[in-house]
């Protein structure tokens, strides 16, 4: 013989359920004698926590040199300046030294996101240096209705 739920405490029987493994288990703390549980059906959306940052892109076309300095100056008056070195693209993911600037033999990325950007690269005997206004996108990684948004962006460095 099968139990069933009748009258208003029908479709209870999976909540209190899962609500009896869930504290039996550890999972819900007991605080009190008095307190009362609310199971609460979530009617919409459901956002997840993944978190982003504001980016720029920079694609490398042409040869960098083995070691480098590299500098993003932003119109905010931003400043972010990393050494970076081609050899320890064998060791690591990262050719610079900066938490804020990574390079992975192909494109930068910088943890910043300016409206106009000077980029200065300088090696041992030699400079370059140019200036962009890069094209942003907001990006949503929990979805459009949710938080955060992000903007990124990318542009196209020329190395002659």
């Amino acid at each position: 013989m099968a139990f069933r739920w009748t009258g208003r405490w029908q479709g209870m029987g999976l909540a209190a359920l899962l609500l009896a493994v869930l504290l039996l288990a550890g999972c819900i703390p007991i605080i009190s004698v008095r307190t009362v549980v609310t199971v609460v059906p979530v009617i919409g959306k459901v956002c997840t926590q993944a978190g982003c940052i504001d980016t720029l892109r920079v694609d490398v076309q042409g040869k960098l040199p083995q070691q480098f300095k590299i500098t993003l100056i932003g119109s905010d008056g931003s400043e972010l300046t990393a050494d970076c070195d081609l050899a320890r693209l064998e060791e690591s993911h990262n050719a610079c030294d900066a938490l804020e600037v990574e390079y992975y033999g192909e494109y930068f990325l910088f943890r910043t996101a300016p409206t106009e950007v000077v980029l200065r690269i300088e090696w041992e005997g030699g400079e370059i240096e140019q200036e962009f206004t890069p094209p942003y996108e907001w990006f949503y990684p929990n979805g459009p209705d949710c938080t955060p948004k992000c903007k990124q962006g990318k542009v196209e460095l020329q190395i002659p």
